[in-house]
């Protein structure tokens, strides 16, 4: 499984045209990749002529007074064909608030041979993505609050995470911080072993959800 799916916010994209754009333009056109909080994350492929290296460029732009979080853990993976190359062009890094990141360079006559499958039949190149969020700032409170509609980052790797389950609906939050308020819940699910909570029948989403953020700290 990808590394990708440990972020919350994570995909795949195609950047076409790469061969035909890159010599002329030294940029391709910027794609967005998500949309949260009124800010968007968006990606293009950029040029160093002087080194003839290629490599992707994160943005996060703003929209009006929309908030995001200072530090933003990210992971870009330039995905090949050719098994030779698997895993060979990836970062996993943070992004930050107002700054770009660039990376991992390739050169670019790496892309141009076929033969190692950076490009697909219709010229474009592909790049697997992701991002995590913490938390997500709420507009109407006007304060920041925890993310619990995504699991937590490298949660299976820590065993810090609680999932928290009603019919369909999920929600997920940091086991020490709960255990920190009630040292004494029952959190395991010994057959499917993972920490697992079934949300009372009598119990709201939405009365629990603003349950859980009291539990983690937001006042």
């Amino acid at each position: 499984m990808s590394d990708r799916f440990k972020y919350s916010h994570n995909g795949i994209c195609k950047i076409p045209n790469v061969r035909e754009t890159i010599p002329t333009a030294f940029h391709t056109p910027a794609q967005v990749l998500f949309e949260v909080n009124n800010f968007e994350g968006t990606i293009f492929m950029h040029y160093w002529p002087g080194e003839k290296m290629v490599f992707p460029v994160v943005l996060l732009i703003r929209k009006g007074t929309s908030q995001i979080p200072s530090r933003i853990p990210l992971f870009l993976n330039i995905l090949s064909n050719n098994p030779k190359f698997e895993n060979e062009f990836k970062i996993e890094t943070f992004a930050k608030r107002d700054d770009s990141v660039s990376g991992p360079e390739i050169p670019f006559s790496e892309v141009l041979n076929l033969e190692n499958g950076f490009l697909d039949e219709n010229g474009a190149m592909t790049i697997e993505y992701g991002f995590h969020f913490d938390a997500i700032f709420d507009e109407d409170q006007g304060m920041w609050t925890f993310n619990l509609e995504s699991k937590l980052l490298d949660c299976e790797l820590k065993n810090n995470m609680i999932t928290y389950e009603k019919g369909e609906k999920m929600f997920y939050s940091h086991k020490q911080l709960i255990l920190f308020h009630d040292s004494h819940s029952k959190i395991s699910d010994e057959v499917h072993r993972i920490d697992l909570l079934g949300i009372p029948e009598d119990f709201e989403i939405e009365v629990f959800k603003k349950f859980l953020q009291i539990a983690h700290g937001v006042q």
